[in-house]
């Protein structure tokens, strides 16, 4: 009987949308940690990425830096739900009362 390896968690595909959370201020890394570099790409893009083959609708919540962030990334993947927090400085809660009005599935995963 041929024995078989088992399955990768992210080769299987969720049935919930995905948030992503890029609204903060990042006051103490001075820029936004969605632009940080990691191998030659913005952690956001590495974010979606890699959330966006194994999930449902990748739902991005920006905030102050929204057209720095929109400029470094300008091919934003048309599956991806923008939403623009007109006031982050109330605090990720609300940024993630915003993302759930976008949820389109039974069930969202934070990231």
């Amino acid at each position: 009987m041929e024995k078989t390896s088992p399955k990768h968690p992210l080769d299987t595909k969720l049935n919930s949308d995905i948030i992503i959370l890029a609204a903060g201020d990042s006051n103490r890394m001075g820029s936004p940690k969605a632009l940080l570099k990691l191998r030659e790409k913005t952690l956001l893009e590495l974010s979606l990425e890699t959330l966006s083959g194994i999930s449902g609708k990748p739902i991005l919540v920006l905030g102050n830096h929204a057209k720095q962030i929109l400029g470094a990334i300008p091919h934003l993947d048309k599956k991806t739900t923008l939403v623009i927090n007109p006031n982050p400085k109330r605090g990720q809660f609300s940024s993630l009362q915003l993302a759930l009005k976008e949820v389109t599935n039974h069930s969202a995963f934070v990231r």
